[in-house]
């Protein structure tokens, strides 16, 4: 595990620690200057068996409720025997959202998955439809208030 520095080294340990005693972590990484939206993601869920090997991201929401999205996907994941993650599965109430999982184009922004694991790890987006049931990588998506940036 390289390092840049030492507040660095303790959020890794710490990290560490969660996926330890809960199976993942979940790190919110805020832009201070509002320029892009909050990018939620796991961190350890792509080792488990059934991850289909991927992390989890959410964009353009409160990290608060990106947690719950993201802890409610991994949930319903261990609640079906069985089931394995997997592009455009479409999941029901998430959290009160209709979510569909879509690959990220990019997932250098796993971080500290990165650093932790020293290996890049594939994620899958969970995309929230907005009111008429359309995705942010649909046309017809009306954004509303939150902004989500396809990863």
């Amino acid at each position: 595990m390289t390092a840049a520095t030492p507040v660095y080294d303790r959020l890794l340990v710490t990290v560490a620690d969660t996926i330890h005693r809960c199976g993942h972590a979940i790190y919110a990484d805020s832009d201070p200057l509002m320029i892009e939206p909050t990018t939620t993601y796991t961190v350890g869920f792509h080792v488990k068996e059934r991850s289909g090997g991927y992390e989890l991201a959410v964009t353009g929401m409160p990290p608060r409720t990106a947690a719950r999205v993201l802890n409610d996907v991994s949930e319903r994941l261990w609640s079906i025997p069985g089931a394995f993650l997997q592009p455009d599965m479409i999941l029901i109430d998430v959290h009160g959202y209709t979510a569909k999982l879509r690959p990220a184009d990019d997932s250098s922004f796993l971080v500290l998955a990165h650093a932790l694991y020293e290996h890049p790890a594939p994620a899958l987006q969970v995309l929230i439809a907005d009111p008429n049931g359309a995705f942010p990588d649909d046309p017809a998506y009306s954004n509303g208030i939150n902004v989500q940036r396809l990863l």
